[in-house]
């Protein structure tokens, strides 16, 4: 069976929806037309809200930028260096103009 990997609809996201102690691996999800189907071992098979998700999705990321601080390059106009303080991680960004 092949599993595709989705950003908004997983099973990390449904375990923090749900508030459960269950390992990502062990939970199916699987996305429907209006609804997210999870199974997860040991629960019964429930349906999720879309809407759940991706406001799990917005909530998660917003949570991961508080920790970034984004500077400008010294060299580069319009590029940004951005550095997390949580791992000390270091990412460029350069924004070009649509004009």
């Amino acid at each position: 069976m092949q599993r595709n990997f989705n950003l908004i609809y997983n099973g990390s996201a449904a375990i923090r929806i749900l508030k459960l102690a269950v390992r990502a691996a062990q939970v199916r999800v699987e996305q429907w037309a209006n609804c997210v189907w999870c199974w997860i071992p040991g629960q019964f098979s429930r349906f999720m809200s879309k809407a759940q998700f991706k406001a799990e999705f917005v909530n998660f990321r917003r949570a991961g930028a508080k920790g970034l601080t984004v500077t400008p390059h010294s060299l580069t106009a319009g590029s940004y260096a951005g550095r997390t303080t949580i791992r000390a991680k270091l990412y460029h960004s350069r924004l070009e103009s649509l004009v």
